[in-house]
């Protein structure tokens, strides 16, 4: 059942959800994904017109467990595209090149041939998702796409693998995750529970590039050589995009294997320099948390009426005065800026969550809004 395009007039912010835009005017919108049963509709959302498009304002934010991996927007004229489910305020990191903290990387996750519906795409089955009830890829094991690699179980006894964010996510084929292992350090290369990993977004596309040259050539027989065709493919990446990429960053570890390069996963860093050809292609696919952020942020940057950009600034300014007070006393919230905040959450600051003492609980719902208010003014202000 599509959704009925709403006048502008009619839009409101949305503290408990989150806002995408498509290039497309319409009258009625539909907001569909695939699952292993078939084509799912999802329903919770609103239709806005724009003069330049359509605004689409999302009720709630995913929640872990309940994810749909990535969606299609479809209209009533039948224009369509990709839209992935997770916010670009989510890894923030990763799509402004700022330098991720040493026990953090990204993965690419496999999908699995499910053989349930008639569908052009290697489907994930149920009984193999990444977790108990989420639709999504899973992990590649043991293997980490140039050589099988044994398992630390040292490191694994000691350390904590968690933080999966899906940055990029194709139902059905696969995705890039963000993930953390803390204690890893900068031994991330050799933990063999993700294939493809890399630490930029740039450096991932390019390895999943490399793959995908090695599939198309018939030189590789591995699924994720094969995932990498699909996944880039459906992504929309062409080819003058890929050899933009090739020319923005360095070979990666399936290209310096190829070449005889000594040891293929060490001994090189990334550019991190993502072009803005494939830039400006995805950010259209993500979602935002704030209207704010979407006008800043979107490649069509769609002009947002003040009066709803100042009530968004108010709720987060409400969040950052909230966090400050209970977890940086002392310090005038006048002068706290957001990277003090994601210090201060990432235990790297002088009032680290982990430093304050017992009894005082750690707040989690105040920590993520204080997260998401640091990133609501890096979106905002770049």
């Amino acid at each position: 059942m599509a959704t009925v395009v709403k006048p502008i007039s009619e839009l409101s912010i949305a503290p408990d959800g989150c806002f995408a835009f498509i290039d497309y005017s319409a009258e009625s919108v539909s907001v569909v994904y695939d699952t292993p049963a078939g084509e799912s509709e999802y329903l919770d959302f609103e239709a806005f017109s724009h003069e330049i498009g359509t605004l689409l304002r999302f009720q709630s934010m995913p929640t872990f467990g309940q994810t749909a991996w990535s969606m299609r927007v479809v209209t009533d004229s039948g224009d369509s595209q990709l839209l992935h489910w997770n916010v670009y305020e989510d890894n923030f990191d990763a799509w402004e090149n700022i330098e991720l903290l040493p026990h953090q990387f990204l993965g690419f996750l496999k999908s699995v041939d499910t053989k349930v519906i008639n569908h052009s795409t290697r489907l994930v089955a149920a009984d193999n998702r990444c977790d108990d009830t989420m639709y999504g890829p899973r992990m590649y094991f043991p293997t980490d796409g140039i050589k099988p690699s044994p398992l630390d179980f040292s490191l694994a006894k000691q350390s904590t693998l968690g933080g999966f964010v899906p940055l990029l996510n194709v139902n059905g084929v696969a995705h890039i995750t963000s993930q953390s292992i803390h204690k890893i350090g900068m031994t991330w290369r050799n933990w063999p529970v993700v294939t493809l990993v890399s630490r930029t977004l740039s450096g991932t596309l390019r390895l999943l590039a490399e793959w995908r040259d090695l599939q198309i050539a018939g030189l590789a027989t591995e699924d994720f050589a094969k995932d990498a065709v699909v996944f880039l493919d459906t992504l929309g990446i062409t080819e003058e995009m890929i050899a933009e990429l090739k020319e923005a960053e360095v070979p990666m570890p399936v290209e310096r294997f190829m070449r005889g390069y000594g040891n293929p996963r060490h001994g090189f860093s990334e550019t991190g320099n993502l072009p803005s050809s494939i830039k400006t292609h995805l950010k259209k696919q993500l979602r935002y948390k704030t209207l704010s952020a979407l006008e800043a942020q979107h490649p069509s940057h769609p002009a947002v009426l003040e009066k709803l950009k100042s009530a968004e600034r108010r709720l987060q300014q409400e969040a950052v005065l909230i966090f400050v007070v209970n977890r940086m006393p002392g310090i005038d919230p006048e002068t706290v800026t957001a990277q003090m905040i994601k210090d201060c959450i990432n235990g790297e600051g002088q009032f680290s969550v982990q430093m304050l003492p017992p009894p005082r609980p750690i707040d989690f719902p105040m920590i993520e809004k204080a997260r998401l208010a640091a990133r609501y003014f890096d979106a905002t202000s770049r």
